[in-house]
């Protein structure tokens, strides 16, 4: 008498899981509520192409199991995607999104324009036409407008420069 093998079929409950948002300065949080997975269970990637993808499967009971998928793009002008963090505990994952450091011109406290003070270093000059590339790459304007974009902003800074030293 030949044994028979147990054939069940598995069924996938596919769910959308809470998930709260928190946005600071420095850092945008993501809380997802996800209180019956473990953490083995669970997988947070960052692809090439700065999708975040959060996904995890568990066993519900013998015929089915659980699990949610969820894609977040993560925009390499706003987030320093090499520095996002996962942490799962309590049943809550929570991911932290640093966002980049932006070039913010420093304006110090001044009481007229003659004492308004601009680096206009090789440097500063190299930072602000890469920022304005990362920028322009990002929202998709053509190099060419950014090549004519970049010598214009650098063009008006050394002039206002220039009207403050007189």
């Amino acid at each position: 008498m030949e044994g028979k093998a147990d054939h069940q079929t598995i069924v996938y409950e596919e769910f959308e899981p809470y998930c709260k948002w928190d946005h600071n300065e420095d850092r945008d949080t993501i809380e997802i509520h996800l209180k019956e997975f473990k953490k083995d269970q669970l997988k947070v990637q960052i692809s090439n192409w700065a999708i975040l993808k959060i996904f995890g499967e568990r066993q519900s009971n013998a015929s089915m199991k659980s699990k949610f998928y969820k894609e977040i793009p993560v925009p390499s002008n706003v987030y320093d995607k090499h520095a996002i963090q996962a942490k799962f505990t309590s049943g809550c994952l929570s991911i932290t999104l640093p966002k980049q450091k932006t070039l913010v011109l420093e304006l110090n406290k001044c009481t007229s324009p003659d004492e308004l003070k601009i680096d206009q270093s090789p440097k500063c000059v190299f930072q602000l036409a890469k920022a304005t590339m990362a920028a322009a790459t990002a929202t998709g304007v053509a190099a060419g407008a950014v090549a004519v974009l970049v010598p214009c902003v650098v063009y008006m800074c050394k002039s206002a420069i220039c009207q403050f030293v007189d």
